[in-house]
């Protein structure tokens, strides 16, 4: 176990109210979303956030909004939404946006904050699941940048019909 002295923030108090501070931000930004996207994914979203700083599985997300998993899954792609194990990686990604920006932490000491064992596993955990680097969102403008990349992917994102679904099976 790395002693919290030997990383960036030497105070688990500091870095609890980084997150906290940083948890708020999110979601007030988040909650103008409230008009696009349904009240379960919508809750989703902000429970993907709150949890951003600990290990949550999809399953646990669904019981945190109220729901079966298959439910929350059928529910996220509905309203054009990454799966729930993506829209976990999606709350973290904000959160380390937020602390990225407005904060001007490092990406090392905000993987720390997120829990997360390396700046490496956040910048892994940005390109598989975002696209850009935390360093492109940081310069384009961090939250809000992300916010309006998921608008975009939600217009770009074209769910299988089922006739679709059935003719690739059958392949």
């Amino acid at each position: 176990m790395i002693d919290n002295d030997l990383r960036g923030f030497a105070d688990k108090a500091a870095t609890e109210a980084l997150l906290a501070t940083a948890k708020a931000a999110v979601r007030h930004e988040v909650a103008r979303l409230a008009s696009e996207i349904p009240s379960i994914p919508l809750r989703a979203i902000l429970e993907s956030v709150h949890a951003a700083d600990s290990r949550l599985w999809a399953a646990q997300l669904a019981a945190r909004c109220g729901c079966s998993r298959r439910t929350l899954s059928r529910r996220l792609l509905e309203a054009r939404l990454p799966s729930p194990a993506g829209l976990i990686a999606w709350g973290r990604a904000l959160v380390a946006a937020q602390i990225m920006y407005e904060r001007g932490v490092t990406l090392e000491d905000a993987a720390f904050a997120l829990d997360l064992s390396s700046s490496a596993a956040l910048v892994h955990l940005f390109r598989r699941h975002i696209g850009p680097s935390p360093g492109e969102v940081r310069d384009a403008g961090g939250v809000r940048f992300l916010l309006g990349l998921l608008r975009v992917k939600r217009l770009d994102f074209a769910p299988p019909g089922r006739s679709q679904v059935r003719r690739e099976r059958h392949r």
